[in-house]
């Protein structure tokens, strides 16, 4: 409808200037409602609620021994903490066989020990990464080489270190990850312990 009658013509625009945000205004609810729907009813993953990973690394070390020359580190771990890999590694690029354990601790932190099984003389050079030790610290009676933050990996800050004879056969192990100073020093006599109690354990 056409009107020449300019209060007409100014209350029609004033009308239209309303209806346009009511508009957006009812748009943007309608929406909002949809999306409430649907994070409802929409089925979710509850695999990402699940427990973290872990593995049974005593079993695996115990398999690993089987065919390793020394005895192998699968030290006794504190309540509350846990291995989320192990890995033997019979001859790898140089030859040397090797046992790896990650270790979570109970403050979420992680440590990593390798242990090298009659390594050449460069290995714990090369595994913390062409860094000279620090300074060196006693640990129940072991002597450790401490190595500082690594240059390349900001999430290892700390390392250890050290060379023991394992029945007959020296064997090289090396700690590093992100854990305290207790952490360390913690995860460190155990392994040593469990190199003494394989020792000691009558063989098959």
């Amino acid at each position: 409808m056409k009107t020449d009658d300019p209060r007409a013509v100014y209350r029609l625009s004033e009308y239209r200037r309303a209806q346009t945000p009511r508009h957006l205004v009812a748009a943007i609810l309608v929406c909002l409602g949809i999306a409430a729907v649907l994070a409802f009813f929409l089925p979710r993953d509850d695999s990402l609620d699940t427990a973290p990973t872990t593995v049974d690394y005593q079993q695996i070390g115990e398999d690993a021994q089987a065919d390793s020359d020394a005895a192998l580190a699968v030290p006794e771990l504190p309540d509350g903490w846990y291995a989320n890999s192990a890995v033997w590694s019979s001859g790898g690029d140089d030859g040397t066989d090797e046992w790896y354990l990650s270790v979570m601790t109970d403050t979420g932190n992680q440590i990593s020990l390798r242990q090298a099984v009659d390594p050449a003389e460069t290995w714990i050079y090369a595994t913390m990464e062409n860094r000279d030790a620090e300074s060196q610290t006693t640990i129940d009676g072991t002597t450790w080489e401490v190595y500082g933050q690594s240059p390349s990996q900001t999430g290892i800050t700390y390392g250890l270190a050290t060379t023991v004879d394992s029945e007959g056969v020296p064997t090289a192990l090396a700690l590093y990850g992100n854990g305290s100073t207790a952490e360390f020093s913690t995860l460190a006599a155990a392994a040593i312990e469990s190199l003494s109690d394989a020792s000691a354990s009558p063989s098959d």
